[in-house]
């Protein structure tokens, strides 16, 4: 859900803000998602086993606020007068990996709620809700 207002954004930033501005503002826009995916990715098995170990629910807040600080960051560019590509592929770097957090935190929480038996109906619902 996170990633909603930061693609909204980025239409703003590719029209209005240097370094996206003009020609290249396509293509370093994109890296930026190919940036994030690739934090998230490779983030996901480090927060996992992570997950496992630790309090869930507080691990879970964490990414949450880290999140929000991630995008804060990136809105707060503009006030800030902020126009290093640097900056926003560093807060997207961080931005992935604290989102890969949330979904393992999630399913251990969720399977306490609803047991074992029952983890195979609630991961398949969870999953189904993915692209609505």
């Amino acid at each position: 859900a996170a990633r909603l207002p930061y693609s909204i954004a980025k239409t703003s930033l590719h029209d209005e803000w240097a370094p996206f501005k003009g020609s290249s503002g396509q293509v370093m826009l994109g890296s930026l998602d190919t940036v994030f995916m690739a934090a998230y990715a490779a983030a996901m098995p480090c927060m996992g086993a992570i997950a496992d170990r630790t309090n869930q629910p507080a691990f879970l807040s964490l990414a949450l606020f880290l999140i929000g600080f991630m995008l804060a960051g990136i809105a707060m560019a503009k006030a800030w007068s902020i126009h290093s590509y640097a900056y926003f592929l560093a807060l997207t770097f961080l931005g992935g990996a604290a989102q890969s957090i949330a979904y393992p935190c999630v399913i251990a929480i969720i399977s306490k709620w609803c047991g074992q038996s029952n983890i195979g109906l609630i991961l398949g619902a969870w999953s189904s809700c993915t692209p609505i």
